[in-house]
């Protein structure tokens, strides 16, 4: 496993040998599509294999508002990119339905792992790393549950206002910082670090690569929030932007 950055340290996890089963197009961006637009938006929606209601929920409102927002001239963003992320399920029935989820609507990614709640944080680094091969020129990651909804109007205004901000992550602060359901060995401190509510995080595109060479050297945790927000923007220099009330 090569380093991805030599200056964090030995490579502990191998977080870019990912095998993606299922996947979308890789981003294609040229000239016109910098200019007409003025931010470059990939967006994902963090979804269990089996929750295809909701995933048909997002497709029947906000997608669709996300959409047009993307095509309108005097938008604010450029939509390059949308896909549910989804791990690997045990259950043929549901595999089957995922497969025929894809072929029809064309916006998943599977991960090649078991998808259950201590794997989140492999989870995320899967996608950075699909996203570091597919889709390395976007100006904005915007990762949200697939139990949220978007105010598409805040975002586009979030959007124009933000897009100067480099090596930034952007989110609202969760307000506890203190441990939970992980032994000592884990994590032998009494408190996490900051970090943000995970449930909808926006990340400036340039710190795609070292949140993943981060990965590599960061020994893994089980809570996504904590591990990839918390603890490893602390050793790679990406800001943690908290959102006040009136932004939130």
């Amino acid at each position: 496993m090569e380093p991805l950055k030599p200056e964090y340290g030995p490579v502990i996890n191998d977080v870019t040998s990912f095998h993606y089963p299922i996947t979308v197009p890789a981003c294609r961006l040229n000239a016109n599509t910098a200019s007409s637009k003025p931010s470059l938006l990939f967006m994902t929606v963090n979804s269990a294999p089996g929750n295809f209601d909701k995933r048909k929920m997002i497709r029947q409102t906000w997608l669709n508002h996300l959409k047009e927002e993307s095509t309108n001239k005097k938008g604010s963003f450029s939509l390059v990119g949308f896909a549910f992320i989804l791990g690997m399920t045990d259950n043929n029935e549901t595999q089957s339905k995922i497969q025929e989820e894809s072929q029809t609507h064309g916006d998943i990614i599977q991960l090649g792992m078991s998808d259950f709640y201590r794997n989140l944080s492999l989870k995320v680094a899967g996608l950075f790393n699909w996203l570091y091969n597919n889709c390395p020129d976007i100006d904005f990651l915007y990762k949200v549950d697939d139990d949220v909804y978007i105010n598409v109007r805040n975002l586009a205004q979030f959007l124009v206002q933000h897009r100067s901000n480099k090596s930034s992550m952007f989110g609202s602060y969760y307000g506890y910082e203190g441990k939970w359901n992980i032994t000592h060995e884990e994590w032998p401190w009494n408190l996490y670090p900051r970090y943000f509510n995970g449930q909808a995080v926006a990340i400036s595109g340039s710190s795609i690569l070292p949140l993943l060479a981060a990965f590599q050297t960061t020994p893994m945790m089980p809570f996504d929030d904590v591990y990839y927000i918390g603890i490893c923007t602390e050793r790679n220099g990406v800001t943690l932007q908290f959102a006040s009330a009136s932004t939130r």
